[in-house]
């Protein structure tokens, strides 16, 4: 059975093997979404959380910052010599961020 459009004729191979691909783009779109994460997002997602009262969560997510970017962090630290220009702050949010998280976990 042959599949024929508007635009010209595909075969049925053809179209499954485009709509595998397509599912595959769309599936690659949201999972990079939920495991592509700044460190950042940990924090936006904490804050969010404590107003759930989900203190639980918040550890578990702090803990995942500070596993996946301590070693960022540190480096940028390394890098300082002295209190950034105020030009230059967002240079550093990893940093920040993570210095935060320690901070939340007590």
């Amino acid at each position: 059975m042959r599949y024929r459009g508007e635009r010209g004729e595909m075969g049925e191979v053809k179209r499954k093997k485009w709509q595998a691909g397509s599912l595959l783009g769309v599936f690659l779109i949201l999972t990079m979404g939920v495991f592509a994460q700044e460190s950042g997002d940990y924090v936006s997602k904490a804050q969010i959380l404590k107003s759930q009262g989900e203190y639980e969560k918040i550890y578990q997510l702090c803990d995942e910052c500070i596993e996946k970017f301590s070693s960022q962090a540190q480096k940028q630290a390394k890098s300082l010599k002295k209190y950034p220009p105020d030009t230059e702050v967002g240079n550093y949010q990893t940093m920040t961020d993570v210095a935060l998280c320690y901070f939340i976990k007590g």
